[in-house]
């Protein structure tokens, strides 16, 4: 006799343990997809994927209020202005600086290179143009591709009114130090 159970779980979803975890993982996915300029158009273009399963008609589509996502957003940019602050503080030691290299924080920092937030921009740039004064680190930049990023970034920079920029002489000051660096 095969039987279906219906009845997964009386504990409320928030306390169910298994979702902590599955939201964590997604959360992660999405803030590291995020430093893929390609892979971050893709899924944005994509509807949100979560699926409410308590309640009593059954599963449905989680959607996401304006709310919630602006703070999503919001707590994505500190975590990212945070993490390039710390990023370009280890790099200004050249031990740091190839321990960075060597755990693969090169592709992440150019990745941010291309954030909306004009803090995130001139930390990784920071951290990029620290890194570029050694000479191994200066190839790895050039084989990712950190040229035409950085001009790209300069360019754009330049195009922008300056009141629109709060940082722009440290910008450009580091724009051009990690230019001259590689």
């Amino acid at each position: 006799v095969e039987a279906c159970f219906p009845f997964y779980n009386g504990r409320p979803y928030d306390a169910r343990g298994w979702t902590t975890l599955e939201s964590a993982v997604a959360t992660e996915a999405v803030a590291r997809a995020a430093f893929y300029p390609k892979l971050a158009a893709a899924l944005e273009a994509l509807p949100p994927k979560l699926v409410e399963i308590d309640g009593e008609a059954g599963p449905a589509v989680a959607r996401e209020s304006d709310a919630e996502a602006a703070q999503r957003k919001a707590a994505i940019e500190r975590a990212e202005e945070e993490a390039a602050w710390a990023l370009a503080n280890l790099s200004s030691d050249a031990q740091y600086a190839e321990a960075l290299a060597e755990a693969g924080a090169l592709e992440p920092l150019l990745g941010l290179i291309a954030s909306r937030n004009e803090s995130v921009q001139l930390q990784a740039v920071w951290a990029l143009a620290n890194l570029a004064v050694a000479d191994p680190i200066k190839q790895q930049l050039h084989e990712a591709g950190a040229l035409p990023l950085l001009l790209g970034r300069l360019v754009a920079t330049l195009k922008l009114p300056e009141e629109q920029l709060v940082h722009l002489d440290t910008t450009l000051q580091q724009l051009t130090r990690c230019l001259a660096n590689l």
